[in-house]
């Protein structure tokens, strides 16, 4: 920490520190939000640096947003965690949310980069490791497989709603199984489990 003209300017790791985030999120806040301050040299100096006014002030003014963005990120991190703990295996290979979005309709790796704004070669990479995935990134798939997972399952359901005979056919039972799974790998325990969970709390199992 150093002082330029009475401001107080912070290192990477310092003000990611202040901001109560990783030095890896601090640069890509940089790059990717809008309004996030950017990095400053000092004179003469090999010095990166934030100042700390700035930061406050993006805080003060988008401290909301930021505080959602955490909220998703804990929810994430949660359903990923529960749905760990329901296999008991490592989460090896593509990331579980990538798996959802697909399993439940959601189309293909670029619709996937598209909804979620990352860049569609990283979302590649996340389909075969996604062991260094970034905050970013975790909340970003999260948001589109969750939002896949419901839409499918409303689109099932109205499908089913309109026509129930359906039910005995071998493509729409795949169907409903794949959504299970997928739901599973998004929320951290199948639909089924989850809507007997639901009766059960209103006294109707």
């Amino acid at each position: 920490m150093t002082e330029k003209n009475n401001r107080v300017a912070l290192r990477p790791a310092q003000a990611a520190t202040y901001l109560g985030c990783s030095t890896a999120t601090l640069w890509r806040w940089a790059k990717t939000l809008e309004h996030f301050p950017q990095p400053h040299r000092l004179p003469g100096q090999r010095v990166t640096v934030w100042f700390q006014d700035e930061l406050d002030l993006w805080q003060a003014t988008h401290g909301a947003n930021r505080a959602t963005r955490q909220n998703l990120l804990a929810l994430a991190w949660h359903c990923v965690d529960a749905g760990l703990n329901a296999t008991d295996k490592p989460n090896e290979g593509p990331h579980p949310f990538i798996t959802a979005f697909l399993q439940s309709g959601g189309g293909s790796l670029e619709m996937l980069a598209v909804e979620s704004g990352l860049p569609a070669e990283r979302v590649r990479q996340l389909a075969e490791k996604s062991d260094d995935i970034t905050d970013e990134e975790l909340t970003a798939l999260f948001v589109q497989a969750a939002a896949q997972v419901i839409r499918r399952q409303r689109q099932l359901a109205q499908q089913l709603s309109e026509a129930p005979k359906l039910k005995d056919r071998d493509d729409f039972r795949r169907a409903v199984l794949d959504l299970d799974e997928a739901h599973r790998l998004c929320f951290g325990r199948t639909l089924m489990d989850y809507l007997l969970e639901e009766d059960r709390d209103h006294g109707t199992a």
